[in-house]
């Protein structure tokens, strides 16, 4: 196999690996619970230390869309969270949040 061969062989091999990445991701918004690091409710945004959010990310901290500012209400660092996060469009969107 000369060179420009394996290259080639290669550029196949990651794209059907993003391919695969993909089409694996979860449907619909998915569970998460974390610790809030910071919330920007005139962004709506929301930072968010979370655990594994499987069919979407590893665990990981992160700032995030929320679907509504609304729900930042009373949202402050420190609280732990559970959410719902939408994968969409190529960008991630928190739909629902809850403090306990």
């Amino acid at each position: 196999m000369n060179r420009n061969s394996q290259r080639i062989a290669v550029l196949i091999f990651a794209l059907a690996a993003g391919f695969a990445l993909a089409c694996s991701q979860a449907e619909g918004p998915q569970p998460g619970q974390g610790m809030v690091q910071a919330v920007q409710p005139e962004a709506g945004k929301i930072t968010i230390d979370h655990g594994d959010i499987p069919g979407l990310m590893k665990a990981m901290t992160m700032t995030f869309d929320v679907a509504d500012p609304a729900m930042l209400e009373g949202i402050e660092a420190g609280q732990h969270v559970e959410f719902e996060l939408l994968y969409e469009g190529g960008k991630y969107t928190v739909t629902s949040l809850e403090a306990h």
